[in-house]
């Protein structure tokens, strides 16, 4: 069975679609940063730096090289309580309000709706019709992403997480008797 659609459907549904996506960002969703910040400076040589975002929270780059390699957002204990921390992937597109309104417009929900973290663009999380997540990142033009050398890294953190670790139990919460 062959499917024909007429150009006027084609029309309508190419701007009902997501826009090309060109690649990811990988993202680690965490409720205690100083803790991956130490895990990740001493297991994979990563170093960071924290971004200020417009609503007064933070959002930190792991730099390799000097270079962006991808990001930690903070989870909020009260608003994301029950999440456990976790990887995800920003498809990064090069018009993310265009793909929010086709994910939408497919039957797609906004979970975090759009932010902007300085230096790398725009970040939108979405539920896709399956109830999977995927992250939508349209990339500034001129930002940490174009091979841009980043400055102020953040040496004392993992002093700073170490300190603040010292004398608990290194185990998983999720491997901890209750």
């Amino acid at each position: 069975m062959t499917l024909s659609v007429s150009r006027r459907q084609d029309a309508f549904a190419e701007k009902r679609s997501i826009s090309a996506i060109s690649g990811f960002w990988p993202e680690l969703n965490c409720h205690d940063v100083k803790a991956a910040i130490s895990f990740y400076g001493r297991t994979a040589g990563w170093r960071f730096r924290e971004v200020r975002l417009a609503d007064g929270g933070s959002y930190w780059l792991a730099l390799q090289a000097g270079k962006p390699l991808c990001g930690i957002h903070p989870l909020d204990p009260v608003l994301h309580a029950g999440i456990v921390p976790h990887w995800m992937n920003h498809a990064v597109v090069a018009d993310l309000d265009g793909s929010l309104r086709a994910a939408l417009f497919r039957g797609g929900k906004v979970l975090r709706p759009v932010h902007h973290v300085p230096g790398l663009g725009r970040l939108a999380v979405i539920v896709d019709g399956c109830g999977a997540l995927l992250g939508f990142m349209e990339r500034e033009e001129k930002g940490a992403m174009q091979d841009e050398t980043m400055d102020g890294t953040v040496d004392s953190a993992l002093a700073k997480a170490d300190a603040a670790r010292a004398g608990k139990p290194t185990a998983h919460p999720l491997l901890r008797a209750h």
